[in-house]
């Protein structure tokens, strides 16, 4: 009776039951403390049974899926970041050791003078670099950047301006002009660098010469300072040659190097490049440089000579846990790098060192050098390779991820660098895991340098290029090739920004037509320019996990916009969705748009402007339908319109195009008004040159008809009246040349040809001329 519920409650399944072999209905009963009827207990184990029986099926048919990892595809490789690295020379897979936080230190410039466009190359190459790294990969990058400003080169200019500007002042208060002495300086100019070997160098001491000599002979009393100016080069050199020993306010080199640096900041920042994380300078680190010296000199790897301190290469490369010169090891011995890795200013003390590959640490000042105490060295200044190795070491530590520079800095400064950190640390690991350098920079096929007064500086560039189309010129080519700078060069750049900018615009325009996004069921090109879109997707990954190669990641966003622009109909989503992803791509590489999709001029006045400017575009599009007629009575005003078009909108900040085929007869694009003044600029200049052009083709078909003209004037038996023959016949053709050689029978035949050509032009020409006298 206690059993009365079985047929429900005891027959129902209580998870995994398993029964034993010698299992009877009193082991049932036993269970349950209670007698049972047989025929319950049957109707139980069937149902049971079957429950058990379907669970097992269900657990069979469970154990038999078994999700997989999705396989790699064949490219798989390819989405690994590879970065070309210096000490290999070749592209390497880029491992930070687990790590998302990254460290880099960036060499930066010797404040002595204004930055150039070599500095840009260097600069914007690593800020593209460094912007992918974090806004593409997802790496913090914990970016170190050092300014030099204790340097021969800062201690020289310094100097020799001072002493240049101040033999420029007295020699004008007092107007005493003595055209023998600045003569003597010239002389003096061209004695000291007698013995220059280098072509380049050589070309520009000659320059320099023959300019002075030139301001010279045009010296008088009325243009004395503008002369002088003029003379500077000269000047600076005499002066600072005799006069060197007298100047010993720091404060004088200081100054030098506060105002470049400062000039130098603004530059990066008017070329959009990120400020780093942290900044260093050499004068800032005197101590720290002092420990790290003795460090090294404690350790075996430094040695003093004549009141400086030298680091020994010899000792260094011997030690069976170091390696010296590990990016250029073929450089190792190279007198004429070695010595100008020195620095001007220490050519007088390389005698005191034990190798000529040693280099200095600390260097003894002179009379005339600015100097600083620390530890128990004699007064002087630090050398140029010790600088970095200190402020990296202060900042990141004992390993750095990466480590980048110009090119020619490979060998001596970052093999240097390399070779004192390591001393330090004496471990025997790596100091820099990959070191990165920037390619070389070209002025339109020439070598550009500062020394070589061949340069042109940031402020110059951007007088003629905004820094956006200075970034896409070096986003054109690879980082670690040489780039020249030149019209074909920024002509490439234009176009790839005027390709993403007109992209922009027009969708712009779209999208401000037709309102919020509706979607709508896709047709087959939508399809089919999605599958593109994903294709490009996939190329860009590839393009910049193969060294940041942005040229193929242009070429593959540029292929997109092209796919866009073929369709007259699109999704809207799809369009905004393909617009969003190149825009952010090129937010990554520092180069926005950020103007066309947030402009000024609407945000100003509201968008009611909007509806002045589609009525205004509105009814200069049906002016122009009227004005397409043949009645030459109303052409003036198309003429109108496009006076309206080409230069009053653009002074407004808006730019308005004519469409000829589809729905829309116009296209309103709001654009920087400096922008739209450059374009026409450039499209006057493009006329201006075009009607020159043909006005030249007209006058030298004017030209060529009066040569025609004249050559008919000439009778035929006349035409062959010349030195190059001796002897004719009775018509005038030639039978023996000029040696009194008889005319070959092939030569006689083109002669009567002409002959005979000349024969129908001279009747021609009489004809003409009969006929005005009738």
């Amino acid at each position: 009776p206690a059993l009365a519920s079985l047929s429900h409650n005891a027959c129902e399944p209580r998870g995994s039951v398993i029964l034993p072999a010698n299992f009877t209905l009193r082991h049932f009963a036993t269970v349950y403390n209670s007698p049972i009827n047989p025929n319950y207990f049957t109707l139980y184990l069937i149902r049971t049974t079957n429950s058990l029986q379907l669970k097992a099926n269900m657990e069979k048919q469970h154990q038999a899926y078994k999700w997989r990892l999705p396989e790699l595809n064949e490219d798989a490789d390819k989405r690994r970041l590879r970065i070309y690295n210096s000490f290999t020379r070749n592209k390497q897979l880029f491992q930070s050791n687990g790590r998302r936080a990254i460290t880099w230190y960036c060499c930066g410039p010797t404040v002595y003078d204004v930055a150039h466009l070599g500095h840009a190359r260097c600069y914007i190459t690593f800020d593209i670099i460094r912007r992918i790294m974090v806004d593409y990969f997802g790496y913090r990058v914990f970016y170190v950047m050092n300014i030099t400003d204790i340097d021969d080169k800062i201690i020289k200019r310094a100097r020799s301006n001072y002493l240049c500007d101040k033999f420029i002042n007295e020699t004008v208060s007092t107007q005493s002009l003595d055209r023998d002495l600045l003569a003597q300086f010239i002389d003096n100019f061209k004695a000291r660098r007698a013995g220059e070997q280098d072509k380049d160098k050589r070309v520009m001491i000659d320059q320099i010469i023959e300019n002075s000599r030139i301001a010279l002979k045009e010296l008088n009393a009325t243009n004395l300072k503008q002369i002088l100016e003029r003379l500077r080069d000269v000047i600076a050199d005499e002066q600072d040659t005799k006069l060197a020993h007298t100047v010993n306010d720091h404060q004088i080199f200081k100054d030098l190097a506060t105002k470049f640096e400062q000039e130098y900041h603004e530059d990066m920042r008017k070329l959009d490049v990120l400020p780093p994380s942290a900044l260093t300078r050499v004068s800032e680190y005197i101590e720290e440089t002092g420990a790290f010296i003795a460090k090294l000199e404690q350790n075996g790897f430094a040695y003093r000579s004549g009141g400086s301190i030298y680091f020994d290469t010899e000792k260094f490369d011997s030690d069976e846990k170091h390696s010296y010169a590990k990016l250029v090891r073929e450089a190792f011995g190279q007198k004429k790098d070695l010595n100008e890795g020195e620095g001007e200013l220490s050519s007088s003390q390389l005698d005191k060192k034990q190798s000529p590959n040693d280099f200095a640490l600390w260097k003894k000042s002179k009379i005339g050098e600015p100097s600083w105490q620390t530890q128990d060295f004699e007064p002087g200044r630090p050398g140029w390779h010790i600088e970095c190795s200190v402020m990296a070491s202060e900042l990141i530590g004992e390993n750095i991820d990466i480590h980048s520079g110009g090119h020619d800095l490979r060998f001596p400064h970052h093999d240097n660098e390399i070779a004192q950190a390591e001393a330090y640390y004496n471990t025997g690991k790596d100091w820099v895991n990959y070191f990165i350098h920037s390619g070389h920079l070209t002025i339109s096929g020439c070598k550009m340098s500062k020394s070589l007064k061949n340069f042109i500086t940031i402020r110059q560039a951007l007088q003629d290029y905004s820094s956006r189309q200075l970034r896409f010129a070096f986003l054109a080519h690879g980082w670690t090739e040489t780039l020249d700078y030149s019209t074909n060069t920024m002509n490439t750049a234009l176009s790839y920004e005027k390709t993403f900018n007109e992209f922009f615009l027009n969708f712009s325009d779209t999208l401000r037509r037709h309102g919020e996004v509706q979607y709508k069921k896709w047709s087959a090109e939508d399809h089919k320019l999605n599958q593109q879109f994903i294709g490009t997707i996939n190329k860009v990954d590839a393009a910049l996990c193969d060294n940041f190669d942005t040229r193929t990641t242009l070429n593959v966003l540029s292929g997109l916009v092209k796919e866009c622009n073929k369709r007259n109909e699109f999704d809207i989503k799809l369009n905004q969705d393909i617009v969003d992803y190149i825009r952010n791509i090129l937010s990554v590489f520092g180069a926005n748009f950020d103007e066309i999709f947030a402009p000024k001029t609407v945000d100003n006045v509201g968008h009611d402007a909007m509806k002045y400017v589609e009525a205004l575009a509105s009814f200069r599009a049906s002016v122009r339908e009227i004005c397409k007629s043949n009645d030459p009575s109303i052409k003036q005003l198309l003429c109108l319109c496009d006076d309206l078009r080409n230069r009053t909108l653009p002074e407004l900040g808006v730019r308005l195009e004519d469409r000829e085929s589809g729905d829309t007869p116009y296209v309103v694009k709001f654009v920087d008004q400096k922008i739209l003044a450059r374009e026409r600029a450039l499209a006057e200049k493009l006329n201006e040159e075009k009607r020159l052009k043909e006005a030249t083709q007209k006058l030298e078909l004017i030209k060529l008809q009066q040569q025609r003209e004249e050559k008919a004037k000439i009778p035929p038996s006349e035409m062959f009246k010349n030195d190059k023959y001796s002897e004719f016949d009775a018509d005038g053709i030639p039978t023996h040349d000029a040696s009194g050689k008889l005319i070959s029978k092939s030569a006689r035949k083109k002669l009567e040809k002409l002959y005979a050509e000349q024969e129908i032009r001279f009747n021609k020409y009489k004809e003409s001329i009969n006929r005005a006298n009738q």
